[in-house]
């Protein structure tokens, strides 16, 4: 129940004890505010621990939700407070409710940057999923925070798990800018050609994301250019439509026979002309590492790559 309290907050937000102890009679120790915030999830926010214990004392439930779905441990793992937390965690506090957003505490703390350690400590499950199937070492591998991912892989996280579109940490990292934090997973045993549902490989991310950088990493690792997703596209499909020269260049420099590959429908040659990309089609009719670009290939309605198309900048076609 609502109540005028904002006095109280203020109290407990500020760790004053000894005053609220004084004022206590006859408050309700689960009162919330607009944010539908109790008593302790301020306190945890704040780390004031000896103003948790108390309330905890006087009979302040340890899962009440907040606006967000949140509780008390989410705010203290949110804020990476280590002693709230273990204070919380000590009583009883759900290690793995899960907020509006499907977040767990562990969730939080990797979002935040924070090590989590006594979540961890206490038995926080290195694997546990969300909603969407992530597990922790998803979210930090999408996020780029290498600290963590290390902590996770030192407390056996599953690097081969698979979120419920079938996509690993790998895929995450690849899919933003995160050279660093695919580097390291691939250094502890990921699988760099591992698919998802849709039959894409870590390389396919990083060619639609235009991330030069980490598909070299991934190359490095011998991630497959050739490799087909559903639609039969390599990443050089990707790359050719959406003018990824970087991402190009680097794939055309080790595959060196996946220039003319063929989706259902096109080649890298057909994606360039038909999503208006001339610098792309530059790249792959001048690539000297062997064969360039066939302009009298074929697609699935036996046209060739259109030049002329080009210049009309044609990006309405859903399909590379």
């Amino acid at each position: 129940m609502q109540h005028n309290h904002n006095g109280i907050f203020d109290l407990v937000a500020t760790g004053k004890l000894s005053l609220l102890e004084e004022l206590w009679k006859g408050k309700d120790v689960n009162a919330i505010n607009s944010s539908q915030e109790t008593l302790l999830h301020i306190a945890a926010q704040h780390d004031q621990v000896a103003v948790m214990k108390f309330l905890i004392s006087k009979g302040a439930k340890l899962d009440i939700r907040d606006s967000q779905g949140r509780t008390a441990l989410h705010r203290a793992a949110e804020m990476g407070n280590t002693s709230a937390t273990k204070v919380l965690l000590q009583n009883g506090a759900d290690i793995y409710a899960l907020d509006k957003y499907s977040d767990m505490p562990l969730d939080l703390a990797v979002q935040n940057i924070h090590q989590s350690t006594e979540l961890l400590h206490v038995g926080a499950h290195i694997n546990a999923v969300d909603q969407k199937g992530l597990t922790p070492l998803h979210v930090a591998s999408q996020q780029g925070h290498p600290d963590i991912v290390s902590l996770l892989i030192r407390r056996e996280a599953d690097i081969s798990a698979k979120d419920k579109q079938a996509r690993t940490a790998l895929h995450w990292a690849a899919a933003q800018p995160q050279a660093t934090v695919a580097r390291l997973l691939l250094s502890t045993g990921a699988d760099a050609n591992a698919v998802d549902k849709e039959k894409k490989t870590p390389l396919h991310f990083a060619a639609m994301g235009g991330h030069g950088e980490v598909a070299s990493v991934l190359l490095a690792r011998k991630a497959s250019f050739r490799a087909k997703d559903m639609d039969g596209c390599t990443p050089l499909h990707y790359a050719a439509a959406k003018g990824h020269l970087d991402v190009a260049a680097v794939l055309l420099s080790t595959g060196k026979k996946s220039v003319n590959d063929k989706n259902v429908w096109h080649t890298p040659l057909h994606c360039a002309t038909r999503f208006g990309h001339l610098e792309s089609v530059q790249r792959l009719l001048s690539w000297t590492g062997g064969t360039g670009a066939n302009l009298r290939a074929k697609n699935n309605v036996d046209k060739t790559p259109n030049l002329f198309s080009v210049l009309s900048n044609d990006k309405n076609n859903k399909n590379p």
